[in-house]
């Protein structure tokens, strides 16, 4: 008879004959059976791909197991000899996979094959932005891509999705440092990650008027300051009569002078008045305005 094996190994094979009378007589042989196989066929789980790649090799050659001596040589200049190997490519390129198979009893084979990986540059992320000085008077901010390979682009400010296009403008919501993050995806659906962090200052613009009319018409009755104040502290305003003397004094930016010594007694004469005012900025930074108030009556 002629038997097709489908499993390499030592096979003992047993023959047993009778003759005419049924007198009997067996005989048993060990087979080895440890060819190497005609066709190697090799399945990668990625053919194309960007780097870092991990590439999965399933070996499906037959007759094959793990008695069998087997090389495998990735064309990076990396090798293995696991019979399914995974190997991850580091760098882009076009790469030749060769595998050889080495029998137990000796007899070898091998494959090359020819541009089996192709490992495409990465996308890498990248962006600018202008202006470089941001506050919370001027917040508005165009981002601007510079990024390699990108097919899709992710902008987070935060950790919140606000945009998908390669450049746009924004406009930030609150001072201080924002995290700012890019996520590009290339059109091997690999991805590169960059953050950075942009300072949005809390800017303070203060402007006080010189003359006011505390006259009872209902129109610039009330000496007060105008201005963008976030997070100011420790507001202090003074104002003195022309011989030296307190006559009002605030604690609070919307809280106004209105003509009379500490705004309950008596009012005061028409003139010029030395005002004073002091705060400490929302970074800690100090600010003083001094000048003249003059009341028209």
């Amino acid at each position: 008879p002629v038997h097709v094996y489908a499993e390499p190994d030592e096979i003992p094979v047993r023959l047993e004959v009778w003759d005419e009378n049924g007198c009997n007589d067996v005989v048993q042989k060990n087979v080895t059976y440890f060819p190497v196989p005609s066709f190697i066929d090799v399945r990668p789980n990625d053919t194309l791909s960007c780097p870092p790649a991990s590439i999965r090799f399933t070996n499906l050659s037959t007759p094959l197991d793990n008695t069998y001596d087997i090389l495998w040589e990735f064309g990076d200049g990396e090798t293995s000899t696991a019979l399914s190997p995974e190997h991850v490519y580091k760098k882009a390129g076009l790469y030749n996979v060769r595998m050889q198979i080495n029998s137990p009893i000796g007899c070898s084979t091998d494959t090359v094959f020819q541009a089996m990986i192709r490992i495409t540059d990465p996308a890498v992320a990248g962006f600018d932005y202008e202006p470089k000085t941001l506050s919370n008077i001027a917040p508005e901010v165009t981002f601007l891509d510079e990024s390699q390979h990108a097919a899709r682009w992710d902008w987070f400010v935060n950790g919140e999705a606000v945009g998908q296009q390669p450049d746009f403008q924004y406009e930030f919501r609150d001072t201080g440092l924002q995290e700012v993050t890019l996520v590009v995806t290339h059109p091997m659906f690999c991805q590169d990650t960059l953050t950075r962090f942009i300072d949005v200052a809390p800017k303070v613009t203060f402007f006080m008027p010189n003359v006011f009319t505390p006259n009872e018409d209902t129109e610039n009755e009330i000496f007060l300051g105008k201005g963008v104040l976030p997070g100011i502290e420790d507001y202090k305003m003074e104002i003195w009569d022309r011989w030296g003397q307190l006559i009002f004094e605030a604690r609070t930016p919307d809280e106004g002078w209105n003509g009379r010594v500490n705004n309950d007694g008596r009012q005061v004469q028409a003139g010029v008045y030395i005002y004073k005012i002091n705060f400490t900025g929302p970074r800690g930074e100090p600010h003083e305005y001094r000048g003249f108030a003059t009341v028209i009556r």
